[in-house]
């Protein structure tokens, strides 16, 4: 099985779309096909138009590359009347929730995936109207090509209180510390 069928994305689809970019780029000056490390920055539950319900507007801004800074936009159907709409966003809320690194959806609900980077695979797709929109397949760590890590220098304690760096896992998704005890026995 393929990385585009584990996620969803015809091949033929993906590589038509990926000769389309060039085109695409040049009328809207947007995210280029391929894949692309980003920034959950922002997520928002607003109601539909069609009164169907909500849905879950989410913002990925560009972490590094030719996409450094600039913003991608998906929206989830997450509290649609329909039955089958609602598990479709389910299922990729679930790929959403791999990609950002954990096993199981956030107790928060999405606002706890804010600040946790991932990677997307931009292709475009061509809408009724024949026009190209950027789509994206949510890409799970262990399908990122491991690139070389840059030295970083030694990490420093934060102030109490202080936000954790972007992209750095939420409390509750670390692993708890192992108890320390002391020579009575007591772990604390």
């Amino acid at each position: 099985m393929s990385d585009y069928d584990e996620w969803g994305i015809d091949e033929d689809e993906f590589e038509a779309a990926v000769a389309d970019s060039a085109k695409y780029e040049a009328e809207r000056g947007q995210w280029p096909a391929g894949t692309h490390r980003v920034i959950l920055e922002y997520t928002e539950r607003v109601p539909m138009q069609n009164d169907k319900g909500d849905k879950l507007n989410i913002r990925f801004r560009g972490d590094g590359g030719e996409c450094n800074g600039r913003c991608h936009f998906e929206s989830l159907n997450l509290w649609h009347v329909d039955g089958r709409t609602r598990s479709i966003a389910m299922s990729y809320l679930d790929k959403l929730v791999l990609a950002c690194g954990l096993s199981k959806r956030p107790p928060g609900g999405p606002k706890d995936l804010e600040g946790l980077s991932l990677t997307l695979r931009i292709y475009h797709a061509k809408e009724s109207d024949g026009k190209l929109k950027a789509k994206a397949a949510y890409v799970a760590p262990s399908q990122v090509k491991p690139s070389p890590a840059p030295a970083r220098p030694a990490q420093q304690q934060r102030p109490r209180g202080e936000q954790p760096a972007p992209g750095a896992a939420p409390k509750w998704a670390r692993k708890p510390a192992q108890p320390q005890r002391g020579d009575d026995g007591i772990p604390f």
